[in-house]
């Protein structure tokens, strides 16, 4: 169970660079994009980046994307009713305070979070087939097996 308190914020310039200082462990780093590759798809178009914290220090990151579905080129079965298509894109916890359920918690609230900000009813997730923890902390939070067949990654869906 979580012994601190975890909450969602916006990244600023001075939390950016706390983010920076994020370490998953060696196993991890061929699963994970690097922060400063991660910042720079934020500056895109429908992208959203957001710090994790726990008891105000900064311990993780997540960025997500949300779009209309404008131009008529999204699958309709990644689609919500509203013709949107989510998906968190990256989704880390720091090495140092990972099991100890701020990933549960954090994500849970992340979730939330997109579905009240922007107001998503189905939000995708994908995940390397390798890394089994990322797909056990997602599955625990709701997420679901898809259909959708990738060559190297598990497509998820949370409704």
């Amino acid at each position: 169970m979580v012994a601190t308190t975890v909450q969602l914020h916006e990244v600023t310039r001075s939390i950016e660079k706390s983010l920076l200082a994020l370490e998953v462990s060696e196993d991890q780093k061929a699963f994970i994009a690097p922060i400063e590759q991660s910042a720079k798809l934020a500056a895109s178009v429908d992208h959203f980046q957001i710090a994790i914290l726990a008891d105000e220090v900064v311990v993780g990151y997540a960025l997500y994307f949300t779009t209309l579905d404008r131009a008529g080129k999204i699958p309709q079965q990644l689609k919500d009713s509203a013709s949107r298509y989510t998906e968190i894109v990256r989704f880390l916890v720091d090495r140092h305070f990972q099991r100890r359920g701020i990933g549960t918690v954090a994500l849970g609230m992340l979730v939330d979070h997109i579905r009240a900000t922007h107001g998503a009813t189905k939000i995708w997730m994908s995940y390397r087939k390798r890394n089994t923890a990322s797909g056990k902390l997602f599955r625990k939070v709701g997420f679901r097996d898809t259909d959708v067949q990738e060559e190297q990654e598990f497509v998820l869906a949370g409704v």
